[in-house]
């Protein structure tokens, strides 16, 4: 059985959804967090961190970089991802579609911030939120609904 190290920070961030996969899995890992102090001299670590960035996964003596290729390996190493590859497309659809999500929305965090007037970002926050973002809980919702009248899992 492979070892199992990721590396990220002290949050959840992009690496939840990494730990909720081992967790499901019943996987032991090593969670390497480091602190906003530790990153710049931690980040120099082109083995550990091929890209520059965190999330990593070290597996044995391999390294994978970016949040969601690491989950579907892992979900695809422990039988997550769908009995066959008409399931597994649908897993990722699901990914996908959450993925978009998301894109849109962090625009809305502190961190990603770029519109200063209050009043306009709330504005475009409303938009987003009644427009694209509800397109796509829809889609999910379609999905979800597909499966088994809604009774159970986005995927099969």
């Amino acid at each position: 059985m492979p070892q199992y190290k990721l590396n990220y920070f002290n949050a959840k961030g992009r690496a939840e959804l990494i730990r909720l996969i081992f967790t499901q899995a019943g996987q032991e890992f090593v969670d390497h967090r480091c602190t906003r102090e530790q990153w710049p001299e931690e980040k120099t670590d082109a083995r550990r961190y091929p890209l520059g960035m965190a999330p990593t996964l070290e597996i044995d003596d391999a390294v994978l970089p970016e949040s969601i290729p690491i989950a579907r390996y892992l979900a695809s190493e422990f039988g997550l991802t769908g009995k066959n590859s008409l399931e597994k497309a649908w897993c990722d659809i699901v990914v996908d579609i959450i993925m978009e999500i998301m894109n849109i929305a962090k625009v809305f965090f502190p961190f990603y911030r770029k519109e200063t007037d209050d009043a306009k970002f709330e504005e475009q926050k409303k938009e987003a939120f009644e427009g694209d973002i509800a397109k796509k809980l829809i889609q999910l919702e379609g999905i979800l609904k597909g499966n088994n009248g809604g009774n159970g899992f986005f995927c099969w």
